[in-house]
C-alpha cells in the first residue's frame, strides 16, 4: 500500500502560525513582544547583503544608490510598509526572492517598524561609505 501524501500546507506571515515561527526564529520573546537585540542585526546584515547584491546586478553605483534611497525615503516618511514594497520590487528586479527571514517578519506591525528603520539607517551608512568608491567609477 502506498502512503497518501498530504498536499503542502501553504503558510504565510499573514497566518495565525507566523508568531510561532517569528518566536522560533527569536524575533518574538516568549510574551510576544520583539526582540530588538536580535531583530537590529538581522537587519544590518540583511541590509549589508542587500547592497552586495544590488551592486552586482546594476551597471553602476548611481544605480544601485537611488534605489537605496528610495527605499530610505519611505522609512525616513516612517512608512516601514512602503520601505518593505520598494525593498521586495527591488529584489523582484534583480530576479531574487525576498530572504525568507524579511518575508516572515513583513506580516508583523510589531517587528516590521523596527527592522526597517535599522534596515534603512544601515544601507545609509553603506551608501556613505561607498560615496568615494562612485565618485572614483565616474571619473574611469
Amino acid at each position: 500500500m502506498h502512503a497518501q501524501r498530504m498536499p503542502p500546507h501553504i503558510t504565510t506571515p499573514f497566518d495565525d502560525s507566523a508568531a510561532m515561527r517569528l518566536r522560533r526564529m527569536g524575533l518574538l520573546t516568549p510574551d510576544g513582544t520583539p526582540d530588538e537585540r536580535i531583530i537590529q542585526p538581522l537587519a544590518y546584515v540583511s541590509a549589508g547583503l542587500y547592497y552586495d547584491q544590488l551592486c552586482d546586478s546594476v551597471e553602476n553605483h548611481e544605480s544601485a544608490s537611488g534605489v537605496c534611497q528610495h527605499i530610505i525615503s519611505e522609512e525616513a516618511e516612517n512608512r516601514p510598509r512602503q520601505a518593505l514594497l520598494a525593498l521586495s520590487m527591488s529584489y523582484d528586479a534583480m530576479r531574487r526572492g525576498l530572504p525568507d527571514p524579511i518575508w516572515w517578519l513583513s506580516g508583523s506591525k510589531d517587528i516590521l517598524p523596527i527592522f526597517m528603520r535599522t534596515f534603512a539607517a544601515h544601507l545609509s551608512d553603506i551608501l556613505q561609505e561607498n560615496e568615494p568608491f562612485a565618485t572614483m567609477e565616474e571619473t574611469e
